[in-house]
This record gives structure tokens, sequence and C-alpha cells, in this order.
């Protein structure tokens, strides 16, 4: 039976993620386990989503839904009442025919030793997230094309001193101010460009 490549502890993700302060407002946690499930399901391939398998504890589980069911293509499950997440990912993991392939998501020690134990890959949560948010930035920079030069001097790039004078033209006359012999400027942000340059 063929097993997600990528499993989830879901609370465990959710924290790491900034999206577990809320227990004291009544349906935040529902909200934040929806943003987790959108954030990642956004951020990962058609094919991945639906080899991806999130484990949520038994606690604060929503009513009226099946332990198990799909969103966004992912599978979602949350452990038996009685059971957390660890011993669902832990049965997972033993259970799974090639370990070899899965990866385990987890800041959690004791779920990264029965990881370690059947040599599935594992990974913190945080790091797992930082990944997934390069990996955002990658797509959304190849989608974009390449930056204009404009973008690029927004991101650190030098401006040529043609550049710099119609910039500072630009905001001249943005503000309604002008230099008095159409060189210089009595603006003391002006005439602190050309040092930084």
């Amino acid at each position: 039976m063929a097993r997600p490549f990528l499993i989830l502890d879901g609370y465990n993700v959710m924290h790491a993620a900034g999206l577990g302060h809320f227990r004291s407002r009544q349906g935040a946690l529902q909200k934040a386990r929806a943003s987790l499930l959108r954030l990642i399901a956004d951020s990962l391939t058609d094919r991945e989503r639906t080899r991806t398998h999130v484990v949520f504890d038994a606690m604060n589980a929503p009513t009226g839904l099946a332990r198990t069911y799909k969103v966004h293509t992912l599978k979602v499950e949350f452990a038996a009442p009685g059971h957390d997440a660890d011993t669902v990912i832990e049965d997972l993991i033993r259970d799974h025919n090639s370990p070899r392939q899965v990866r385990i998501v987890s800041s959690d020690h004791r779920i990264q030793k029965a990881a370690r134990r059947r040599r599935c890959r594992f990974v913190d949560s945080e790091v797992w997230l930082h990944e997934l948010h390069k990996r955002r930035e990658r797509r959304q920079s190849k989608s974009n094309g390449p930056l204009t030069p404009e973008e690029a001097v927004k991101f650190g790039g030098k401006l040529s001193p043609d550049e710099l004078s119609r910039w500072v033209s630009e905001f001249s006359s943005a503000t309604g101010e002008s230099s008095r012999d159409g060189t210089a400027s009595d603006d003391a942000w002006t005439d602190g460009i050309e040092p930084l340059q």
C-alpha cells in the first residue's frame, strides 16, 4: 500500500510557523489549522500534496469530521481519542514499506528517534518552514521574470549618475521643490545623496 512521502507533525509545525498561540479564543485554533494547511498546500506541487500526510493530536479535533479526511488534496488525520499525533506518526513510520522515501517534519525528538530507527529522513519544523519560504520565493521570482533595473536598485543595486539625477529630479518635482540654480538643492536629503554613493 502506497504511503505519503511527507509526514508532518501538525501542531508542532503550526507552532513553529507562529500559528499556535490562539487557544484562548473560540474557533481560533481551527482557523490556525486551516491557515497551516493552506500554507502547506500553496507551497507544494500537486503531486507532493497528494503524497503528504498531516497528523494532529486528538485534543481539539473539529467536531463533525471524520478522523481522516482530505483538504487541498492533503491527507489530514487526527489521532484517536486518548492518543497523540506522536503515536500515529510512529505507527506510520513503522508500517511504511519504503521508509527511506519518507521525510518526517517535526522538532519532536521522540518522532525523530523513530524516524532514525527506520532510516526515514527527518527535519525540524522550523528548518522545513524556512525551506518552504525559500522555495516559494524562487517560484515567485521565476513567475515574475528577471528584475527590472528599478527593482534591482531596490534590492541593493547602485544607481548610475544619470539614474540618480533622474530620481532626484523626480522626487524634487513630486514634492514641489526645485533647486535654485537647477543643479543643487537646499534640501538636506538631496544634499546627502552624493556622499552615499
